[in-house]
């Protein structure tokens, strides 16, 4: 759920039906982990976060996932953020308005 962004969306009912049991729990034990889960599903709606998080450029790495050419020649060379391909997830309007239901749902209860 950490990073639960927008490939959470097909799931997101079956999730928050397990919130419900968990998150507001008379038990202390199912009570905490409840609100650990709440708090990575949130986070993971709303972060923005790197897409690709591999040591080299998006470029360097061939279609089965292994490093193209010599491992050592991309070692220690400095680039520029363009030259990078660094990449984000930002959190699409969806993911926004679920964390802001989700919210609203579990904050008025505590309060």
């Amino acid at each position: 759920l950490r990073r639960a962004g927008p490939a959470s969306a097909p799931h997101a009912a079956r999730i928050e039906q397990v919130l419900d049991l968990v998150v507001m729990h008379e038990d202390k034990k199912y009570f905490k982990q409840g609100q650990k889960t709440l708090r990575k599903y949130i986070k993971g709606l709303v972060d923005v976060t790197i897409a690709d998080n591999r040591s080299l450029p998006p470029s360097r790495w061939g279609d089965n996932g292994v490093i193209s050419g010599d491992f050592l020649e991309a070692c220690g060379v400095r680039q520029t953020p363009d030259e990078s391909g660094v990449a984000f997830r930002i959190p699409s309007a969806d993911c926004l308005a679920r964390a802001r239901k989700i919210i609203e749902r579990y904050s008025a209860p505590a309060l």
